[in-house]
């Protein structure tokens, strides 16, 4: 880092290319919690060979896609014989639910018969913490036991086993082992931990003197600016915010709060230029979670309320596929020198938005679970019931 008269300099190996700046953002997300330390030193260095982390993404799908191939080779080669395939899921977060359920639903077809009869001894085991909300908990244990996929409560990896390395499968004897003494054994491991800091943040960043909390975050204020540095800013799973307003803490490590963080985040990198005011941004306290089943069902909670059925699961596709054409060339915001940034694109809009159903209809609507549920409308009762307090108790009040 380098930039005059701002103490941000700190090239110490005459290998590396030094880059001047006025400001610069490190948006660089994470990694995958309980693989590494903040300091890049593996906990085990085989836990990574026999395990598919979800972060980086890339790596995640390109690992899934080459296991499926695998699958399907060996399906075609043993014929009728019963293929030996148990997935693991570690993790209990909203990632880890929603890949179980997805690759339960992807890699069903492959491991069984035509007659839809199953070709493997067991398919798939979550690790997973208990959810706070009684009903969040009972409708995701319903979904996952539905899907004939067991289920583990408040387990700890102690470590792994990779088995019998002259395997010619490299599965033999593959194991999970509990802090509790449990083994589990395995084929395909799907590391969901949650995210842990880059190692490059102790690397590179705490040599240089941004600052960083005892787990390896960066630290920011609510302008997403560094607390050490004015001209260093990050957003997303890479910072902390700290100072937010009624002692509210830093959002959790989603989506979500990194994608509402960016029209921030890019106002205020543009302000900083002009040495303008800056903007705080100021995380949600709450957001529509969504969880896809695999089988164009879905289960969603908000306002503490469980919601299933096909229309959560069109109305996740419908609000995903949104955000993807956001970033389409002829959606993109056209950027003219030093004029403001139209953050318009972020905002979700519905045309011809189905009128707000009175309270009462409204608990009913969102309580069902069949077909002929309009996900519009039912969406439309949840965005009113975010802008709209009154309405909100109203609703929930019908609603046992």
């Amino acid at each position: 880092l380098k930039r005059d008269n701002n103490n941000c300099s700190g090239n110490d190996d005459e290998s590396l290319e030094e880059v001047n700046f006025d400001v610069v953002s490190f948006d660089i997300g994470s990694t995958s919690r309980g693989l590494t330390t903040a300091k890049e030193e593996d906990v085990d260095q085989s836990w990574r060979e026999h395990v598919i982390p979800t972060r980086p993404i890339s790596d995640l799908v390109r690992r899934i896609e080459n296991a499926e191939e695998e699958l399907i080779l060996s399906r075609d080669n043993i014929k009728d014989q019963n293929m030996n395939v148990n997935v693991v899921v570690v993790g209990g977060g909203a990632a880890g639910i929603e890949l179980a359920l997805g690759i339960r639903a992807r890699w069903n077809p492959i491991l069984c018969n035509s007659d839809g009869y199953g070709r493997t001894n067991s398919f798939s085991v979550l690790l997973f913490r208990a959810e706070r909300n009684s009903k969040m908990k009972e409708a995701i244990k319903n979904a996952v036991l539905a899907r004939d996929i067991q289920v583990r409560h408040s387990s700890i990896v102690a470590t792994i086993d990779g088995g019998d390395d002259d395997d010619s499968n490299n599965n033999k004897g593959k194991r999970i082992i509990l802090t509790d003494g449990t083994c589990i054994p395995f084929t395909h491991c799907i590391w969901a931990t949650g995210a842990s800091a880059h190692p490059l943040a102790n690397n590179a960043f705490r040599k240089r003197g941004i600052a960083l909390n005892e787990r390896g975050w960066i630290r920011v204020n609510p302008t997403l600016q560094s607390v050490s540095h004015d001209c260093v800013f990050a957003a997303g799973d890479c910072a902390i915010i700290e100072n937010l307003p009624n002692q509210q803490k830093s959002p959790p490590k989603a989506g979500v709060y990194a994608v509402r963080a960016g029209p921030t985040l890019i106002e205020n990198l543009m302000a900083f230029l002009r040495r303008d005011v800056l903007i705080d941004y100021v995380p949600q306290d709450d957001f529509l979670k969504l969880l896809m089943c695999g089988d164009e069902t879905a289960v969603g909670f908000r306002f503490g309320l469980p919601l299933q059925g096909r229309w959560v699961w069109q109305l996740k596709d419908h609000i995903d596929c949104m955000f993807m054409d956001l970033f389409k060339v002829e959606n993109l915001p056209v950027l003219k020198e030093w004029s403001e940034y139209d953050k318009s694109q972020y905002d979700a809009v519905v045309e011809n938005s189905p009128l707000v159903l009175p309270p009462a209809e409204a608990g009913v609507l969102l309580t069902r679970t069949d077909d002929a549920v309009d996900y519009e409308v039912a969406w439309n009762v949840l965005r009113e019931m975010r802008d709209n307090e009154q309405y909100r108790d109203d609703v929930l009040a019908t609603i046992v």
